[in-house]
């Protein structure tokens, strides 16, 4: 009889039962610990010199990524880095800014800034 920690599984093609090993779960994604992995596709140097220029677009009503953490990302790379970064708030959008009515103005605001960036708090 099969350990508990192994999935008995029948294969169609032989009369033999095959064992398979379950696959174990991992407690936490790399995106969620970059401490644990530091060098993850998913980690953000905040003191890169060299990167292009950033824009943080808040929704003012967003509770996934409320504004307070944006103002907080934005804040450390004006800190740590030379590079260009901005932020800015658009009072009463959420997190679903891209689908709800009135997107376009927040993409005109993001592609004028794009066109000619400038670093600090902006207002839409």
């Amino acid at each position: 009889m099969p350990s508990p920690t192994r999935k008995t599984k029948r294969c169609p093609s032989t009369p033999t039962t095959v064992i398979q090993p379950r696959r174990r779960r991992r407690c936490c994604s790399r995106a969620v610990s970059p401490a644990v992995t530091p060098h993850a596709a998913t980690t953000f140097n905040f003191a890169d010199d060299d990167r292009a220029p950033l824009l943080f677009i808040s929704g003012g009503s967003d509770h996934i990524l409320p504004p307070v953490v944006q103002e907080h990302n934005y804040k450390k790379c004006a800190k740590h880095s030379s590079a260009i970064a901005a932020h800015t708030v658009f009072p009463g959008r959420d997190h679903f800014t891209c689908g709800a009515p009135g997107w376009e103005a927040v993409a005109d605001f993001a592609l004028d800034w794009a066109l000619a960036p400038v670093a600090g708090e902006l207002a839409p």
